[in-house]
């Protein structure tokens, strides 16, 4: 239901994020440790970063071409920490962002990947963004020359 209202919105602004956090935004099947942990790590990407959007960590984005290619050459994580510094970089550099609330509704089928190794990469890739450093790999360059390959117009 949400799709329609972020294609609409990404006229006017370079990343629309479907936000669970925002006014109207909605989240159901979720454990309070989930709730707990999301919580936090949007926390800290404010705090941290700087960043101003609620939900930072949705997957739920549609980006402007010309936004993504911008940056892709700097993005040095595939993970759970993806969102975030993609969102960073493009702030960063001054593009728009608008949040539109999503209703999310936990998977049925699935486990989830996020465990404590996430949760820590997740809190170095904060720290590196906000104070320096690269630890990009020679995996990271290979996986992003298929993402600008397979994206490139």
């Amino acid at each position: 239901k949400a799709l329609p209202k972020l294609v609409e919105e990404v006229k006017e602004v370079d990343v629309v994020v479907g936000s669970r956090y925002v006014e109207g935004g909605e989240i159901e099947g979720w454990s309070l440790t989930r709730r707990m942990i999301s919580g936090a790590a949007n926390f800290l990407a404010r705090k941290i970063l700087g960043l101003k959007v609620k939900d930072s960590t949705s997957g739920y984005r549609i980006y402007r071409l010309k936004a993504i290619l911008e940056v892709i050459d700097e993005i040095e994580n595939f993970g759970f920490p993806f969102q975030v510094e993609v969102l960073y970089r493009l702030v960063k550099r001054g593009f728009k962002v608008r949040e539109v609330p999503i209703r999310f509704v936990n998977r049925r089928k699935g486990k989830s990947k996020l465990n404590l190794r996430e949760i820590l990469s997740f809190i170095y890739t904060l720290l590196k963004l906000r104070f320096g450093g690269t630890s990009r790999t020679s995996c990271n360059r290979v996986e992003e020359r298929h993402f600008r390959s397979a994206y490139r117009p």
